[in-house]
């Protein structure tokens, strides 16, 4: 049964199933009178109002609804204008329009609706619309700002938690957005093509499945920490203080175009994917310390006007223990020779030397890919031989590996008693040479069991021989000849290679 409300210059219409109350049914929801707080038997309850009269229309000033269900939708058409508004403890089922509204707040509310968080039509300007301890169930967004930007000059969400995807699009946040806040099942947060004038920061561990804040400028610090993402997106975004990504875990990450006024902070943080700064300025200080990138890392478009700290840079996660990182960083992949250098140069300029081989060694695999096979033949093998022998002086191993491996092949040459023989020592020494199923040394192993077989010279006394470069001889044969230019070239990997993990300067 429908009614008309009989208060003067009213006359809304309402249902009876509209709010349980009982010997008020000739008013509406505006023109309650006062129901005391302790009626818990009332839908509606302690809904008071103050109200106003002007140009012969009746305007409401203030209102507020307690602890109300809300089954259907409010809209301008019911409230003219209305200098405040503020819902506690209330239940969302659908939409509320508030066209001309000044304040709105929401106090420990709920809502169950795909809710338009600004749903204005012709007003652009958010003065005070207020989230505090309340839950959204479905998704939040905005929809009528693709033409113009929105105006928001009043905090939004404090304390709140958002199990749907939330996404502002045009906007000028004026003051915090998010404040202490929970973000669930893995959501997507959008907040594309937005000036962001206060400081912004999500840091309780959150999970997103999207954060998008492409064409977006953050005027305050930033502080996105110990976050889990699976897919980031700063496409031509700028940070015109602080940005702080600490622990954060990122599986997919766009940093096209994007601007780092000041401080920017990637310490600790785990990038599952290839990282590319591609036209990314880095104008302030910036630090990489202890951060783990597993795919390619690529810098070659990016600027560094200032100190950069790659300091511990590493592609393998490392243990901590009381505090401490246990063990060494890996060396990370990185896209071109110029992302080597940068890192090499942030070394070089701490006086880190022998770090700073670590991006050197990459440097010069980088340059041996960049070569030409064909038309810079001898420039790839000296490149070739010069990273297999001692993978670019950083290996003293592998140098000595070389060396009895060379001393042990000769060594069988100068003690072969025939062709066949020999033929089969060189097929089985390949063999063992070209088995990948096992490491230099257990190789090595076998090439001494081969030379014993071979030999029966268990102290290896023909190798010392091809070995020593200091060994006299009566005359010298080509294939000696070959083995002492080999031998000493191995020797010299192998110095240096001790001095380039071990030098100062």
């Amino acid at each position: 049964m429908s009614y008309n409300c009989n208060h003067k210059n009213c006359n809304r219409e309402f249902d009876e199933n509209e709010y349980e109350i009982t010997e008020m049914e000739n008013s509406c929801i505006l023109h309650l009178d006062k129901i005391e707080e302790n009626d818990k038997n009332c839908k509606i309850y302690n809904h008071a109002f103050d109200e106003y009269v002007q140009s012969k229309l009746e305007y409401t000033k203030r209102i507020s609804f307690y602890d109300i269900i809300f089954l259907k939708c409010l809209n301008e058409k019911d409230y003219c204008h209305l200098e405040e508004i503020k819902f506690t403890g209330c239940k969302f089922y659908k939409n509320l329009h508030f066209a001309n509204s000044e304040k709105v707040f929401y106090d420990g509310c709920d809502f169950y609706v795909d809710w338009n968080s600004i749903n204005y039509k012709n007003l652009f300007t958010i003065r005070k619309y207020l989230f505090n301890n309340c839950h959204f169930y479905e998704k939040l967004e905005n929809r009528y700002s693709e033409n113009s930007k929105t105006i928001y000059d009043s905090k939004l969400f404090n304390n709140c938690t958002f199990h749907k995807n939330i996404r502002f699009l045009n906007g000028i946040f004026n003051e915090k957005i998010f404040k202490d806040c929970n973000f669930d099942n893995k959501i997507k947060l959008e907040i594309e093509d937005s000036d962001i004038k206060r400081r912004f920061e999500i840091n309780r561990n959150n999970i997103f499945q999207l954060l998008n804040f492409k064409d977006s400028i953050f005027l305050e610090k930033v502080k996105i920490k110990r976050c889990y993402v699976e897919n980031a997106n700063f496409f031509n975004t700028t940070f015109n203080e602080l940005a702080d990504f600490y622990k954060t875990e990122f599986e997919k990450v766009d940093f096209e175009k994007t601007d780092f006024e000041k401080i920017s902070v990637f310490s600790e943080c785990e990038f599952n994917c290839d990282v590319d700064f591609k036209h990314t300025k880095f104008l302030g200080k910036t630090f990489f310390q202890d951060t783990v990138i597993k795919g390619k890392l690529n810098l070659r478009n990016s600027i560094f006007d200032n100190e950069v700290n790659f300091l511990d840079i590493t592609s393998i996660q490392r243990e901590v223990k009381d505090g401490q990182f246990i063990g060494e960083p890996s060396d990370i992949k990185v896209a071109n020779r110029e992302t080597a250098r940068k890192i090499k140069h942030f070394y070089d300029s701490t006086n880190n030397v022998i770090e700073a081989n670590r991006f050197y060694k990459l440097e010069m695999k980088k340059r041996e890919e960049e070569l030409d096979k064909k038309s810079n033949f001898f420039d790839w093998l000296v490149f070739k031989i010069h990273g297999l022998t001692s993978n670019h002086s950083q290996d003293w191993t592998l140098a000595l590996y070389w060396i009895l491996i060379i001393g042990a092949s000769f060594s069988f040459i100068n003690n072969s008693t025939g062709f066949w023989s020999l033929f089969i020592t060189v097929i089985f020494s390949m063999i063992i040479f070209f088995c990948n199923n096992f490491n230099k040394w257990i190789k090595l192993l076998l090439f001494y069991v081969l030379y014993i077989l071979k030999t029966g010279d268990v102290l290896l006394h023909d190798v010392v021989k091809v070995i020593n470069p200091f060994e006299k001889s009566s005359g010298i044969g080509l294939i000696e000849f070959l083995s002492k230019i080999i031998i000493a070239y191995l020797i010299y990997q192998l110095i240096v290679s001790i001095r380039q993990n071990t030098r100062r300067k």
